[in-house]
């Protein structure tokens, strides 16, 4: 009898035991999960001729609150195109990127200049920063434009479940 009351209190203690470290485990990571971001994704992307403007739909993966600070873009000219080359850098946005949804950055193109045509190249990198680090982060994208990419009026991009569009900050 003194051996199964000794194998059933190690039996209890090791079940203690597992239950109270899954249960540590699971908050150092749930916390962990909330508190580590993640870097923006760029889901969609327009032109909007009249305004002359690129518009970016900007999905924020993570738990952490994102915000765009500012941006830096660079044209090539395609072969359809008689405009020269430019880049337009450190240009402010601040746009804030909620956690789980997908906002809008509009990027304004150089001004007087003509607009997109089929063969041109955008790059455009977003800087971004969160609350948990003075740092500043960027993520590069690089859009071709094409025929059908001009014929979109609306931001088109992969469906991102649970996240929603929310309304641009300009």
């Amino acid at each position: 009898m003194r051996v199964f009351r000794i194998l059933l209190v190690a039996l209890v203690g090791l079940v203690l035991g597992y239950a109270a470290g899954g249960y540590l485990a699971f908050q150092r990571a749930s916390t962990a999960f909330q508190t580590v971001p993640a870097s923006p994704i760029i889901v969609g992307s327009s032109y909007d001729k009249e305004a002359h403007q690129l518009v970016y739909l900007v999905f924020n993966p993570g738990a952490v609150p994102l915000n765009v600070v500012r941006h830096s873009l660079v044209f090539t000219p395609g072969e359809q195109t008689q405009e020269a080359a430019y880049r337009l850098m450190n240009v402010p946005t601040q746009v804030p990127l909620p956690p789980f949804t997908v906002a809008q950055v509009v990027l304004n193109l150089k001004a007087e200049t003509e607009a997109l045509q089929p063969g041109d190249v955008i790059g455009v990198t977003l800087h971004y920063t969160h609350p948990y680090s003075p740092d500043e982060y960027a993520v590069f994208h690089t859009t071709v434009i094409t025929e059908a990419f001009l014929e979109e009026g609306e931001a088109q991009g992969t469906p991102t479940p649970g996240a929603t569009v929310t309304p641009s900050s300009r």
